[in-house]
């Protein structure tokens, strides 16, 4: 299947996410096989948005401060799983998509997201050409690139953002440029 994302952690264990089977695995080192960690295995897509044990090709996960996993799926939400738990809870997004730039509750397919220290997400908001940071355990995100003022001159559309890169860089798809963009919200 399609693995869209992929972690090697302490003990040399692969842990991927499948957007093929919509789920996040877990491969052992020395295994012959995967485990189901998040999901249901199956080739269907059809996952009811609302529905939190299921995911529908999962994007982008990360793991955070407190070892829960955060998916990011093509429903347009982002949900936490806490450890051992199959059941997840959406912590960002509305569950569809959202072409609104002003609307900052959705979001419009975005692609990839990163943690900070403080489990703060950037995320890659593509269909509304924007970053996005939700701050840790906050109930909608700000603007970080392009501004608010930005949007009002009419910048906002310039760029693509699709995946987030490490040291606050995003990599704008539709123009193949490389973005660096300030934590704090402005441009640079």
């Amino acid at each position: 299947g399609y693995v869209s994302n992929f972690i090697v952690d302490d003990n040399e264990d692969i842990i991927f996410s499948s957007e093929t089977y919509h789920t996040i695995e877990k491969w052992s080192k020395g295994s012959s096989g995967s485990v189901v960690l998040i999901g249901i295995k199956k080739l269907a897509a059809g996952v009811d948005r609302l529905d939190t044990t299921e995911l529908n090709r999962p994007l982008d996960f990360h793991f955070d401060s407190n070892n829960n996993t955060i998916v990011l799926d093509y429903h347009t939400r982002i949900l936490k799983f806490k450890p051992g738990s199959t059941k997840g809870t959406i912590i960002a997004g509305l569950g569809f998509p959202q072409y609104n730039y002003y609307l900052l509750s959705g979001m419009a397919f975005p692609q990839s997201f990163d943690l900070d220290p403080n489990d703060n997400m950037y995320i890659a908001d593509y269909g509304n050409h924007r970053i996005l940071r939700w701050d840790y355990l906050a109930t909608a995100p700000v603007f970080v690139y392009p501004t608010a003022k930005d949007a009002e001159d009419g910048n906002y559309s310039k760029f693509s953002p699709y995946n987030i890169l490490p040291n606050h860089m995003f990599f704008d798809k539709d123009n193949n440029d490389i973005w660096w963009y300030k934590p704090q919200g402005n441009s640079g």
